[in-house]
């Protein structure tokens, strides 16, 4: 099955049972954070993903880091199943696919701004305007800082690209 297919599949569920309960904002940041952790974190998907490490011992490792981590326990059971599924490192796919889901459900867009040097509140608020006009959509924007530009600002919105950036 194709990672994306099999990623959909799991958001599109947890996006369900969040919606039914509107804890949706609060799932949202626990499965950013976790999925972050997964990611950046060799010796924790080396514990929860290497079967030569017992069920029961692996279950136990994402029992304590989902306390430790205070995620609610609709996360914790998805982490659960997955992980019982041999799955969990699907765990940052289905986070960027439920993070898609909400934002098409709520009605946002995200977009990424990079600039030569950070960008003040008015000059951001500006973007966010003309971006929010020409999308009909809420808008939250990212900021990034590239000290290869002189001036200027590039902008991504999903797969397009407004380049106005000096090199």
């Amino acid at each position: 099955m194709i990672v994306g297919s099999l990623a959909r599949r799991y958001a599109k569920a947890l996006l369900a049972s969040c919606l039914s309960k509107n804890v949706q904002d609060k799932v949202s940041g626990e499965l950013s954070s976790m999925a972050a952790l997964y990611q950046e974190q060799f010796a924790l998907r080396e514990a929860l993903e290497n079967a030569i490490f017992p069920m029961s011992q692996r279950q136990k490792v994402l029992q304590i880091l989902a306390q430790r981590m205070a995620v609610s326990k609709l996360l914790l059971h998805l982490m659960q199943l997955l992980l019982e599924r041999g799955k969990i490192s699907y765990l940052p796919a289905i986070a960027k696919e439920f993070l898609s889901l909400l934002d098409k459900h709520m009605g946002r867009i995200r977009a990424k701004v990079t600039t030569a040097a950070s960008i003040d509140t008015a000059t951001e608020q500006k973007l966010i305007s003309v971006f929010e006009t020409m999308s009909g959509k809420r808008v939250i924007l990212e900021k990034a800082e590239d000290q290869s530009l002189i001036g200027g600002f590039v902008l991504q919105v999903k797969d397009v690209i407004y380049d106005g950036s000096v090199v």
